[in-house]
């Protein structure tokens, strides 16, 4: 009876379970993100106290991750994703190290913010492709649905536990003893993860499918331009895609919002900033222990719509309600239905898309996702200073109602947990 690579250890049981190590490792990392992240809006805002400068400095992630996103995933099909997100690791480490001393020899300069969110971008969109790759091939999602959905439940677990404690620690770090010792807690946590994920065993994969796509000359801008003669081929996963990182727009966004939101319109400190940015992850977390079950239970079509109206009521409430606990309950609501939608179409994603092109796939649609990030957050930015704080959550109501309006117009046909075919 031969045992299922989430569970199995290769006969080997002195190995530590690699999806084990793999989650540990993101959770940790995704923790150090977290706090420099946060930190990184609120010092910028304290700073300059100005909505454009937040927006500027989060333009820097975005724009980085694009320029990285094109080709993050045809290197995670080329190469080891457990080598790319290696990498990644490295890269961010160096870039949260540099403007720390920067910071700590010559005092507060716009440029090291930028630094620091240039750091997310590159290392983020060079990891994300290569963490649901690795996943992929931890699980063998293309042949087992079940442990797809399972997998992506617990990376979603994984990620959101480091997330939501990272909001609520670097408010407080923040407010207690400052912005560096915030910094020097991420560089630590990139090297902790690194050293977890080298100790991860990546199985190996099938010739036969992880060839797909990958053409025999090697040629690397060949196997770019295959990715998108791919997605030509098969354009409803260009909208699939675009709903998949419509959470991801919006979790970007709320981070350049929430800050002038709290200290603007609900006069708040940063230690309430970093409770409330936690709720979301808390939302999310939540959000990976049902997801299961509500998977099982309910069409991805469904799920999706759902998800998107509760995004909706996000927007919608906070843009008109201005209280504290009003902010608390609906960024709950919005860090569950952001991570069900999630983890509804990656599961579905990897059982569709064939090894070979997964990778290409999610990173490219991951640049148009950064796109749009950047022009909503500019646009956010520059109106929230001429109009007001909640200006923000406005922009964030009407991406989602299109959104809506995209879900209706291209539904993911006869999609159930238990069913799920080949052919999209």
């Amino acid at each position: 009876m031969t045992r299922h690579p989430i569970h199995a250890q290769e006969g080997h049981r002195h190995h530590a379970d690699p999806m084990a190590l793999f989650l540990a490792q993101d959770a940790i990392t995704q923790f150090g993100a977290g706090i420099m992240l946060a930190g990184c809006s609120w010092y910028v805002l304290d700073q300059t106290h100005n909505n454009t400068a937040v927006a500027a400095a989060n333009i820097a992630n975005t724009v980085s991750g694009l320029l990285v996103s094109i080709l993050g995933g045809s290197v995670s099909d080329r190469f080891s994703p457990r080598a790319v997100a290696l990498w990644s690791h490295v890269v961010r480490t160096a870039l949260t190290v540099l403007p720390a001393i920067l910071l700590a020899t010559g005092g507060f300069h716009l440029s090291f913010a930028v630094i620091l969110m240039v750091s997310n971008g590159i290392g983020w969109n060079l990891y994300y492709p290569a963490s649901k790759a690795l996943i992929q091939r931890l699980t063998d999602a293309g042949t087992d649905g079940r442990q797809a959905t399972k997998a992506n439940s617990f990376a979603e677990i994984s990620m959101q536990v480091g997330l939501f404690s990272s909001g609520a620690v670097a408010g407080t770090l923040y407010w207690a003893v400052g912005f560096l010792p915030v910094l020097v807690i991420s560089a630590a946590t990139f090297i902790v993860g690194l050293l977890l994920l080298a100790a991860v065993r990546e199985p190996g994969h099938s010739n036969q499918e992880h060839g797909k796509g990958i053409t025999a000359s090697g040629n690397f801008w060949h196997t770019v331009s295959d990715g998108f003669r791919y997605l030509g081929r098969h354009p409803v996963f260009i909208a699939w895609c675009l709903i998949l990182y419509t959470p991801f727009i919006i979790g970007n966004l709320n981070r350049t919002i929430l800050p002038g939101y709290v200290q603007d319109t609900l006069g708040a400190d940063s230690v309430y900033f970093g409770f409330i940015q936690s709720t979301w992850g808390v939302g999310a977390c939540v959000a990976g222990i049902t997801a299961t079950p509500i998977c099982r239970r309910f069409r991805t079509n469904r799920i999706i719509r759902a998800g998107l109206a509760g995004l909706l009521a996000f927007g919608i409430v906070l843009f008109t309600v201005h209280s504290i606990p009003t902010a608390f309950v609906m960024t709950f609501v919005a860090g569950f239905t952001d991570a069900v939608i999630r983890i509804a179409i990656y599961s579905y994603l990897m059982k569709v898309i064939p090894e070979g092109y997964f990778g290409r796939v999610i990173s490219l649609m991951n640049a148009a996702n950064l796109l749009i990030q950047t022009s909503m957050t500019q646009f956010s930015g520059m109106a929230m200073d001429r109009y007001g704080s909640e200006t923000g959550y406005g922009f964030v109501a009407i991406l989602v109602g299109l959104m809506i309006l995209l879900a209706i117009r291209c539904p993911m046909r006869n999609v159930t947990t238990g069913n799920i075919s080949k052919t999209a």
